[in-house]
């Protein structure tokens, strides 16, 4: 996405902002029946640059044309672009770069060149099902097994409810491998068989939820790492800053990627409100504020989402007896008390 001011090309604000497309996309980011789209941060950031420069043109569907696509010059940035229809190339000059362009960001990569990722060892599986509700129709379960196995399945739309059933999605996680370092071509979603995935699950379900079925009956499964990066200690320079996990990708948990991403758009809107976004210095000082702002923050959430992980595997390794004790203890609503508190130092 690019946000232009003028048919020169000269923009306040240049995006790379990917937004999922197809129905597979529409219903992964379906939640209980409402649209909760990963692209709220998009729109927040776009109200953003309304909001300085009136009225801009907005044109989507353009791409980097090169490995090194933008370069700080005299307060603005200079971008090159490529239309994706056309496949011709546009140099953009722009005042902000904002990079929301995901876990495999060319932005970062052109800033902070180590793109590498930490994977913890657990292999994910994702999938959904059209079937009939299960307990009440609005909750979320997680499920721990033998070997230190979860599975996590909650509905995510209700336009099927009409005829007694709801879109379900589900996560199963499963340990393969000792923690590493691994390449970014590691870290790809990679569509899966469902037949594959159900070994793993075989005989898992309770009355009033089949987990094997689910997963048999599911499509659109994707197959791919519990990875997150190393944090960062600063992450842009000059009119050029990120935003969600281009920033600081962390573990699949308790839903942190797209709400810290959420929390991000509001706060470069908040930083750039009032900023004269010619005045290169004003800009630049706005973004490190923001950044002083956030980074901190989800650098902190990144290193909890790592030691809630340890701990629910830990947890996913006990016994029958010592899950029925762990659950009667009132241990666990504790600690998921401390997260949602934030009390992060004491997980």
């Amino acid at each position: 996405m690019e946000v232009s001011t003028s048919p020169e090309t000269t923009s306040d604000v240049v995006g790379a902002l990917p937004c999922p497309r197809g129905s597979a996309a529409r219903r992964a980011h379906l939640i209980a029946g409402r649209a909760a789209d990963r692209c709220a941060p998009r729109r927040t950031a776009e109200h953003a640059a309304r909001h300085r420069s009136g009225a801009p043109r907005i044109r989507r569907g353009a791409h980097r044309s090169a490995r090194r696509w933008f370069e700080l010059s005299d307060g603005v940035v200079n971008v090159t672009v490529t239309d994706r229809d056309s496949e011709q190339a546009e140099k953009v000059t722009a005042r902000v770069l904002l990079a929301a362009d995901g876990v495999h960001t060319s932005v970062r990569q052109q800033l902070h060149p180590d793109m590498s990722f930490h994977w913890e060892g657990t292999r994910m599986f994702r999938g959904t099902a059209v079937r009939e509700p299960f307990l009440d129709g609005a909750t979320m379960t997680l499920i721990d097994g033998e070997e230190e196995k979860r599975f996590l399945a909650y509905p995510i739309s209700r336009d099927v409810e009409n005829e007694g059933e709801e879109l379900i999605n589900w996560v199963a996680m499963v340990p393969e491998a000792d923690s590493r370092t691994i390449s970014g071509d590691d870290t790809k979603n990679e569509p899966t068989d469902p037949k594959d995935v159900v070994p793993t699950f075989r005989g898992w379900g309770f009355d009033w939820l089949d987990i094997e079925g689910l997963v048999a009956e599911s499509t659109d499964v994707l197959r791919y790492p519990m990875t997150d990066r190393e944090p960062l200690h600063s992450w842009g320079e000059g009119g050029v800053t990120f935003m969600g996990d281009a920033g600081h990708p962390m573990h699949r948990i308790g839903a942190n990627g797209g709400s810290q991403a959420i929390l991000d758009g509001q706060a470069i809107a908040e930083h750039l409100t009032g900023v004269d976004l010619r005045d290169g210095a004003a800009v630049d000082t706005a973004l490190r504020a923001y950044e002083d702002e956030r980074r901190p923050v989800t650098n902190d959430v990144v290193m909890a989402n790592r030691k809630l992980n340890k701990t629910e595997r830990s947890i996913a390794n006990k016994t029958q007896d010592e899950l029925k004790e762990f659950a009667e203890s009132g241990e666990f609503e504790e600690m998921q008390t401390k997260y949602a508190k934030g009390e992060l130092d004491e997980l």
